[in-house]
């Protein structure tokens, strides 16, 4: 004690005798004596010096002087002061301890009176002494004051869950477990106590310490979704083997539900979690959680501010890990369709610019915006790619696309179903994944046979798509055809330039010579009525019948077929009545078979294309000069194998073929008894007169090229004519001069009427010139209206097939109009179809009827028709060139 103060006061100048203590008395204080109070003797205690001076011997003398003293109560006698104030214990680093710091040693978790451990254990040197039968009564004093054995759920509550953070280190980390473990099996702690150490560090399988919270079942715990197989190189958060290994947890049996059960409780992973950040999360904190980069760091619309936090960002654990990591991918998304819903992700997401309050980002959940800018979706490929690249796998897309193109490894069934707009896969085809899935199929030399098909189905689809392609998708066709390669006939691979096509009759002359390669078509795609668009897009030389040169060898004209077709035109007419052609229709090939066609007959025909030979053929048809070679003899069967499909080509009638070869071949009493078994007609007495004049006329002089009248410059008042649509004379018709609005559209009249003889299929020309007309005339007529009057000639480009040629269209109506010719000498009569007749009905007072008479160059407009019949009245009224001023009742559309 006497040094104690010395030291205490050493800077002032106290000095003290050798025994400076004496008995208590109140008045010396008055006489400036200093006392040493129970306080004083307390820091005493805890002083350096006292603790160099003070032994185990010494201790267990205080123990005894103060368990004399106190062993009645906790008051000193003669004194307030408690024992419980003052330190007296030693400890296992032989300083002195109050009682409540204070345990008797025991084996429990952490250390039990070890040197340098954090609690204080009573000296085991003391311990033992206590344990002397002698001093059994002190012991029982000290126990009484608080001083018992530390038990584990005292250590728990008290030094390890406010410390889970720091607590574990790497020589404490198995034995804790350990007993923490056999704590959990006698039902000492639950789950309660196990989720206040989701802090708790853990070891992993590579030897590191991390929260149990971010731990994850390795393989080794049979986890209930494995992934330590396909994250152990990129993720060091599997769970050390090392803590089955331990007899604590293998006692015989080993029970893993149990052990899994354990770490479960503190947060150890088994399966993927949705991942919720409804606070507002700073940018670098997010980056840690493993979202994406690219979306994170964005600048504000105006390019200034680089966002520095979000809120309600959502995401599923380790989904940045499907990036490119095709088995991981296939695993993870099969997971998450199965135990999450689309609607789980969806949550509004605030992006913060420096502001108190965040912007929305709407429809742009992060999840969605990773599949779709990222490589993350498994692919049949085993390759990974974005959802925007990656088809939906159907079974027309996986015939198709096959190995070559993306598409999704992803199974879904009805309970997923709800995912399939999430994705939003590709459920068809580009022109550019059709390009590239050439491409690819022309890399692969060794599958060519089994592509052939898949090749004709990339072609089925462009010809079906070709229609609604934008003009960008066309002009990339165009631009991708010049280094695109297709294969040819002969199966090479070849420039698209660099091919051909035969792009009329069905493609007979498909193929051609090897020294003109030909684009390899099957005969669905080489029919297809978009197959020129498609060729012309992509480049592909186009050969027709006029490209190709005839050789021939002793040609003379064909008495004998035509002969026979004289023969057996009536039976022709009659059979084409009962399918149903019109009459007018049937007076054309009539007139073509007797005064238009020419026919000869060759030893051999040869065609060539650039000097080129391309073939050798039985059946030629020259479309413009409207001749037919054949080749000797005509009736051969060689040559039968495509004359009656030739023949109707150049009669242009579609779907009589079988029945032309019948009545080619077939004995006339053999047609009759088929005639007379199916009802048709056999043609009469006076058909037979017609025939044998017709017959003499072909067989003894040429056919004469000025039968038709030439279109005159007068005009003539018509005559009345009865119409299709009522049994009555129409004698109100009104007629406008064609020459009236255009010169050149007279001169193309007058020289088409003197050529028809020598232009194939003259209807289609007059038809078209007809259309041409009334379009000019219309456009002529409301040319001072062009900002309401809009004109369209549906058959400009090429036959739309509508049941009417012209819509005319202003601010409050549209109206429909059919245009029909009639030709010099021609038919007085209109045809209409069933289609026209439907649309005379639906459009009631829209659809008019414009009727050209080229001889006389008028146009008659029948307008209101419906109406009209209905009340048995006249069409329209008729006015003649001279009497356009005439008033009469026509429709104010037509006369403006």
């Amino acid at each position: 004690m006497r040094q104690y103060i010395i030291d205490k006061h050493s800077k002032s100048s106290i000095s003290l005798a050798e025994y400076p203590f004496i008995d208590d008395d109140p008045n010396l204080s008055h006489l400036g004596i200093h006392m040493f109070t129970w306080n004083d003797c307390i820091e005493m205690f805890m002083s350096d010096a006292f603790h160099r001076t003070h032994s185990i011997e010494r201790n267990k003398q205080m123990i005894t002087y103060f368990y004399s003293r106190c062993s009645m109560s906790e008051k000193i006698v003669g004194s307030t002061m408690s024992i419980t104030r003052i330190p007296f214990l030693m400890d296992q680093n032989n300083r002195l301890q109050v009682i409540e710091d204070t345990y008797f040693p025991t084996d429990t978790i952490g250390d039990s009176g070890g040197m340098g451990c954090d609690e204080s254990f009573l000296n085991k040197s003391i311990l033992n002494w206590l344990n002397e039968y002698q001093n059994h009564q002190i012991k029982q004093w000290l126990r009484k004051l608080g001083v018992t054995e530390r038990t584990d759920l005292t250590f728990l509550h008290k030094t390890i869950i406010p410390n889970a953070a720091a607590y574990i280190n790497q020589t404490n980390a198995i034995d804790t477990i350990m007993k923490l473990f056999a704590l959990f099996q006698k039902g000492t702690i639950g789950k309660e106590e196990l989720r206040q150490l989701n802090t708790l560090k853990l070891l992993t399988t590579h030897g590191t310490l991390i929260p149990a919270e971010r731990c994850y079942f390795s393989n080794s715990y049979d986890p209930r979704l494995p992934l330590e197989e396909y994250l152990k190189t990129v993720e060091d958060m599997f769970l050390s083997p090392n803590y089955l290994r331990n007899t604590i947890f293998c006692t015989g049996k080993e029970d893993l539900d149990e052990k899994r059960r354990f770490f479960s409780f503190m947060g150890v992973r088994e399966n993927l979690f949705l991942i919720k950040c409804d606070t507002i999360l700073a940018t670098d904190k997010a980056l840690q959680y493993g979202f994406c980069s690219n979306y994170l760091l964005t600048y504000s619309p105006n390019g200034r501010r680089m966002a520095n936090a979000y809120s309600g960002l959502r995401t599923i654990s380790f989904l940045q890990h499907t990036i490119g990591n095709f088995k991981f991918a296939r695993i993870f998304w099969s997971t998450v369709l199965k135990n999450f819903n689309p609607h789980d992700l969806r949550q509004e997401t605030r992006v913060f610019w420096h502001s108190n309050h965040g912007t929305p980002l709407p429809d742009y959940d992060y999840v969605k915006w990773l599949i779709e800018n990222t490589k993350c979706i498994p692919t049949r490929l085993l390759t990974c790619e974005s959802a925007t690249e990656t088809f939906l796998a159907t079974k027309t897309i996986i015939e198709l696309c096959g190995e070559y193109l993306p598409i999704a490894a992803i199974s879904f069934t009805n309970e997923t179903t709800g995912w399939l707009s999430f994705f939003n896969f590709r459920k068809s085809l580009l022109p550019k994944h059709y390009f590239n899935l050439l491409n690819k199929i022309r890399a692969d030399e060794k599958s060519l046979n089994n592509n052939e098909s898949r090749i004709q189905k990339i072609y089925g689809d462009l010809l079906e798509s070709i229609s609604s392609w934008s003009l960008s998708e066309s002009e990339f066709v165009r631009e991708q055809s010049k280094t695109l390669y297709l294969l040819s006939e002969n199966n090479q691979w070849k420039l698209a330039s660099e091919l051909f096509v035969y792009v009329e009759d069905g493609g007979e002359h498909s193929s051609l010579n090897e020294a003109i390669p030909s684009l390899k078509l099957d005969f669905t795609n080489r029919n297809h009525s978009k197959l020129i668009n498609l060729l012309e897009l992509m480049n592909v030389k186009q050969i027709r019948m006029n490209d190709l040169i005839l050789a021939c060898n002793n040609s003379s004209d064909a008495i004998q077929f035509r002969t026979r077709l004289i023969e057996i035109l009536p039976f022709m007419k009659n059979w084409l009545r009962r399918l149903e052609f019109t009459s007018e229709f049937i007076e054309i090939i009539n007139k073509k078979i007797e005064r238009k066609l020419k026919f000869f007959e060759s030893d051999r025909l040869q065609l060539f294309y650039d000097s080129e030979f391309v073939q050798e053929t039985n059946v030629y048809i020259d479309p413009v000069k409207l001749e037919l070679y054949v080749s000797r003899p005509w009736n051969s069967e060689t040559t039968f194998i495509s004359l009656p499909k030739k023949l109707c080509q150049l009669l242009n009638i579609k779907g009589f073929e079988d029945n032309l070869r019948f009545l080619l071949k077939a004995p006339i009493i053999e047609i009759k008894a088929y005639f007379k078994k199916n009802g048709i007609d056999i043609p009469t007495a006076e058909d037979k007169s017609v025939l044998q004049q017709m017959t003499k006329l072909s067989l003894n002089s040429p056919p004469d090229d000025n039968l038709v009248t030439h279109l005159g410059d007068s005009l003539k008042t018509l005559s009345i004519r009865p119409t299709s649509l009522i049994n009555k004379e129409i004698d109100d018709i009104h007629l406008f001069s064609v020459s009236s609005f255009s010169n050149s559209i007279t001169a193309e009249t007058m020289r088409l009427s003197e050529r028809n003889r020598e232009l194939r299929s003259l209807d289609l020309r007059i038809t078209r010139l007809g259309e041409e007309i009334v379009y000019k005339y219309l456009k002529h007529k409301f040319k001072n209206y062009s900002d309401s009057v809009s004109i369209k000639w549906e058959n400009e480009d090429k036959d739309a097939n509508l049941p009417y040629d012209i819509l005319l269209r202003d601010n409050k109506q549209t109206e429909f109009i059919e245009v029909q010719v009639t030709e010099p000498n021609g038919n007085p009569y209109l045809n209409l179809s069933i289609r026209q007749i439907e649309e005379i009905f639906k459009h009631e007072q829209n659809y008019s009827i414009y009727r050209v008479y080229l001889a006389e160059q008028n146009i008659e407009i029948l307008d209101n028709i419906r109406w009209r019949l209905k009340r048995r009245q006249r069409l329209t009224c008729r006015i003649a060139k001279t009497d356009l001023a005439v008033s009469c009742p026509v429709s104010s559309k037509v006369m403006k």
